[in-house]
């Protein structure tokens, strides 16, 4: 199929003769070979289950600022409209793009997706080393990079390069050192309360399984030789040795050595999660805005970071752990 006059979906720009063209296998949408290779998907791919198939543009897209509702229709009959930057079709009662979220009607950007005013990282910059030069149009996952750098907010310059080498080279696991000292409060922090209650939850069951009579009576102890230390009846040799007792009963290094490795589970898992948090959340906010103002409004208050949710995670688990003191006690005792 001869396919100059048309665009790649990811790029904007128009296909010419020489260009290294593919097309999806399910639906037929062309791209640019290296497009593709970056967004890695198609646009179009959770229309697949729709039996979608892409249709060549009826207008040129550089002229389609303000596309014709009234003479584009899908198979189904009801009235559709073609992005201008993108080239996706989208219904004609939607404002902005499902696929990019440009304004579909009235663009005054000249025909160019709105790009946010997001600092995006200079890869030559990085700590961990040059993957890629990026740009805020680039895919990550279902979203451009700069509406997921907007959503990530707080230290986008840092996640951004991570969330874009992982889908490069299709891996699942990244370090977070900060996930790694601070879960489950970091998770918190993120505004992904349920995985930071799932690890609160399996510390709280590691201490109290690896908690015994042992560990009790020198829990006790120590407590009462540090008490003798601050009314000058122990000396600080004593609470050293009461202290090197209780770290070298069996059940705590069990109990350290299962909590080391939590950590690393949430250093090793984090930066996926977020991952899939951030494309879940700018999708379904991008499918529910009314309007750009709208759009990015949600993006700021849904994404970035909480204050208050470490606080309270802080607290819960403050709580929960006194609480778990107070009944093994009960029982141990």
């Amino acid at each position: 199929m001869d396919y100059r006059g048309q665009h790649c979906p990811i790029c904007g720009k128009e296909f010419c003769d020489g260009d290294d063209i593919v097309v999806c296998p399910e639906c037929g949408t062309p791209y640019h070979r290296e497009c593709y290779k970056t967004a890695g998907h198609c646009v179009n791919e959770e229309r697949h289950g729709e039996s979608f198939e892409w249709k060549p543009e009826t207008a040129p897209h550089a002229e389609e600022k303000t596309p014709n509702v009234g003479q584009n229709a899908n198979d189904d009959g009801h009235k559709v409209v073609f992005c201008p930057v993108c080239g996706r079709e989208n219904p004609a009662e939607e404002p902005n793009c499902l696929n990019c979220g440009a304004r579909l009607y009235n663009n005054q950007n000249g025909g160019k997706a709105f790009i946010p005013p997001v600092e995006l990282p200079n890869m030559d910059k990085q700590p961990f080393g040059k993957v890629v030069n990026i740009s805020p149009m680039d895919m990550l996952g279902r979203n451009t990079v700069g509406d997921t750098a907007e959503f990530i907010g707080v230290n986008a310059q840092t996640y951004i390069p991570k969330f874009y080498k992982m889908q490069q080279e299709k891996k699942k696991l990244s370090w977070n050192w900060a996930a790694f000292f601070f879960a489950p409060y970091w998770f918190f922090y993120r505004k992904m309360q349920n995985i930071g209650c799932i690890f609160i939850a399996v510390l709280l069951v590691i201490s109290g399984a690896c908690t015994t009579k042992s560990v009790m009576a020198a829990s006790s102890n120590v407590m009462q030789v540090y008490e003798n230390y601050t009314n000058g009846k122990a000396s600080a040799e004593d609470m050293m040795k009461a202290y090197e007792e209780y770290e070298k009963l069996p059940a705590n290094i069990i109990s350290n050595v299962l909590v080391l490795l939590v950590h690393a589970a949430a250093g090793l898992c984090a930066n996926y999660l977020y991952a899939k948090k951030a494309e879940k959340g700018v999708y379904e906010i991008r499918k529910l805005s009314q309007n750009p103002e709208q759009y990015r409004i949600s993006l700021f208050r849904s994404g970035g970071v909480s204050f208050f949710w470490l606080m309270a995670s802080v607290l819960l688990s403050f709580a929960c752990t006194n609480a778990l003191s107070i009944v093994l006690a009960r029982f141990l005792m």
